[in-house]
This record gives structure tokens, C-alpha cells and sequence, in this order.
């Protein structure tokens, strides 16, 4: 399952569907917890900003990677039974 895992990971597009998802998660909840202060010119906190991106990003990468091998893992063993009959 690990080694699956880590050829997921080298899959460009698994990548760029977290950055999207993440782009989309990531900008609304900053607009919820600092919009206010973005708008009015307040200081803000850039550390939260970045982790506003980075949980929805990892959040999608790992969602994506675990279908994937689950996904696998079921084909396996439907293949695997249609050839034992």
C-alpha cells in the first residue's frame, strides 16, 4: 500500500487537482476568517493564510491518493476472482 501510495504521489495531476481544490477551499476560508481585516487594511496574519491553503491542500492529496489505491486494490481483487473461476 505504500508503494502505491508514493507512485500516486509522483502524479502530476493528483498535484494539480489539490492546488485546485485548495486554491478554491483555501481562498473562501480566508474570505470568511479575514476578510474583514484584507478589506479594511488591518494586519494580517499571513501564517493562518498559508495554513488556510496548506490543510484543504493536504486534506485533497491525501483524499485523492487513498481512493486511488483503493481503487486499485478493489480492481486487484475483481481480477483476481474472475481468474480463479
Amino acid at each position: 500500500m505504500l508503494v502505491k501510495a508514493r507512485q500516486v504521489l509522483r502524479r502530476p495531476d493528483i498535484h494539480r487537482r489539490s492546488i485546485i481544490v485548495a486554491a478554491v477551499v483555501g481562498t473562501i476560508l480566508n474570505a470568511i476568517n479575514q476578510g474583514t481585516d484584507i478589506l479594511g487594511g488591518e494586519s494580517v496574519q499571513w501564517y493562518r493564510c498559508m495554513l488556510t491553503y496548506m490543510v484543504p491542500y493536504c486534506v485533497s492529496l491525501y483524499s485523492c491518493v487513498a481512493t486511488v489505491c483503493r481503487e486499485d486494490t478493489i480492481s486487484n481483487q475483481s481480477h483476481t476472482s474472475v481468474t480463479d473461476n
